[in-house]
């Protein structure tokens, strides 16, 4: 089992995200998670976090607190649009 909790810039948006029980194996998987900049302020999930210019997308995997980074997944994405 592989759960995650979804972090964007330490700011947690999705608590317990298990890909496997919404799409099944080998399928990818869309989250749309949105936000706003504005005043160097990142609006996001109903809260404001410091924006310094770059977003970071943290998956953390519940239960162990290991942070996944690219090197360690198969496949990992992000997409920001404007």
């Amino acid at each position: 089992m592989q759960v995650f909790d979804v972090a964007v810039n330490q700011h947690t948006v999705i608590k317990g995200l298990d890909i496997y029980e919404r799409v099944g194996r080998g399928v990818g998987h869309d989250e749309y998670i949105p936000f706003r900049v504005n005043n160097n302020q990142l609006l996001i999930d109903g809260e404001t976090v410091p924006f310094g210019g770059s977003i970071y997308v943290e998956l953390l995997k519940v239960g162990n607190n290991l942070l996944l980074t690219h090197d360690s997944l198969r496949s990992f994405s992000v997409s920001c649009h404007f």
